[in-house]
């Protein structure tokens, strides 16, 4: 699963609606509130670099590899150079690995062309005039939990180049923050949960409690 980045989801946390389903009045057993939160699927797993370093689609892929422009594949050529280079000003584009066919869909920054310094953000930045005739791209996202940046460049007429992807050890160290404030966050709502439970249990030990 790739997630493009564009930046950082907010940390809070919902609840599912106690719904009732049953139109008869037979006693459901009780269950504690705290279960019924929900927790967001962590971004990235924990070893970012591990994971890195010893899976096959990132052994494959960490090496300069030949890539293609894959859009509209049914439209005439110069019509497909036009969108690619509209879509690439836009600030984005998909390319596929040729060699084992992985597809990603690129993000970044749209910056104006005309510029001569491509980008404030050295990790993210589209520069068609590094080099005549092709277009030089960097963009970070997340792939199977991992922060990855893809580095490569593409010929604007032939629409295929070169490129490979690299570990995001910048975009990892930002994800683990949110990570570790997300899980401090959701300690604490269980731990609300729970005192609201056991305050609730006391309250119907009480004498004349109905």
């Amino acid at each position: 699963m790739m997630i493009p980045y564009h930046g950082y989801e907010s940390t809070t946390l919902s609840h599912h609606p106690a719904y009732n389903t049953h139109s008869n009045s037979q006693e459901q057993p009780e269950v504690p509130k705290y279960t019924r939160l929900l927790f967001k699927l962590p971004r990235i797993v924990p070893d970012q670099k591990e994971k890195f370093e010893g899976d096959d689609i990132f052994k494959k892929h960490s090496r300069d590899g030949e890539v293609r422009y894959t859009l509209y594949r049914d439209r005439p050529v110069h019509e497909r150079q036009a969108k690619f280079q509209s879509g690439c000003r836009d600030g984005h584009t998909e390319i596929s690995f040729s060699g084992s066919g992985l597809v990603i869909l690129l993000n970044w920054v749209s910056v104006d062309t005309a510029q001569t310094e491509y980008s404030s953000n050295p990790n993210s930045y589209c520069d068609f005039n590094k080099e005549r005739g092709k277009v030089h791209i960097c963009t970070s996202f997340i792939l199977n939990g991992v922060c990855v940046r893809w580095r490569g460049s593409l010929d604007l007429e032939r629409m295929d180049g070169i490129g490979c992807l690299e570990l995001d050890t910048e975009l990892a160290a930002k994800e683990e923050q949110i990570l570790q404030r997300q899980l401090q966050l959701v300690q604490q709502k269980v731990r609300e949960c729970e005192e609201i439970y056991r305050g609730d249990l006391q309250m119907k030990k009480l004498p004349g409690y109905t």
